[in-house]
């Protein structure tokens, strides 16, 4: 399939994000990056339409008549809005055989890339991201029959830190107790025991 122009979408809001690490998405042992990106009204209109045009440009029909959707519309609590699926694979390789990266490359509000320390990117976020728009099929040769949205840049316009937590945070939730200690995990012996 031919490389395709990127889209860029509106402004929206992050959920289930896994842009930092990558994770097993579909539990088959390939990790992905991957996110659920919400749109309202107007905006949630423009991205499927520029969704359905390459679908029907790539694959010849409808984005709706898919089997593995890349959106859904919800309706909770009052609350109307799209919910689409970006997903890519967290490694490639080259025709020469290297591997290489497929993380997402963050950008600041003002376009510009962010530092040595990326920013730990959480549900809540908002931001407009740059898609690449992925063609396939089953089979090697056959015409796609399916579509995938695989993330390359995030604008972020507001922040919402994932939360990490290491050990130094749980740690300090614990009261001392006599017990395992050391790296392999055994037990220190008490002063009674010789």
């Amino acid at each position: 399939m031919a490389d395709r122009e990127d889209i860029i979408t509106p402004v929206g809001t992050l959920k289930y994000v896994f842009f930092n690490e990558p994770r097993d998405f579909e539990d088959d042992g390939r990790f992905k990056y991957d996110c659920k990106f919400v749109l309202r009204g107007a905006d949630s209109e423009a991205l499927k339409s520029s969704i359905d045009a390459v679908c029907r440009d790539g694959i010849g029909k409808p984005a709706t008549s898919l089997k593995h959707a890349v959106w859904k519309d919800v309706e909770e609590d009052g609350d109307e809005y799209t919910e689409f699926t970006f997903k890519v694979n967290a490694m490639g390789t080259s025709k020469g055989g290297k591997p290489y990266s497929r993380k997402p490359i963050f950008l600041q509000a003002d376009g510009t890339p962010f530092g040595m320390e990326e920013p730990q990117v959480g549900a809540g976020t908002r931001a407009r991201i740059a898609l690449t728009p992925y063609c396939w099929s089953t089979k090697k040769g056959d015409k796609p029959t399916g579509l995938t949205l695989q993330p390359r840049a995030v604008k972020i316009i507001e922040l919402v830190e994932r939360k990490v937590r290491d050990a130094g945070h749980y740690a300090s939730a614990f009261e001392a107790e006599e017990g395992a200690t050391g790296g392999n995990g055994a037990v220190a012996p008490k002063a009674a025991d010789f």
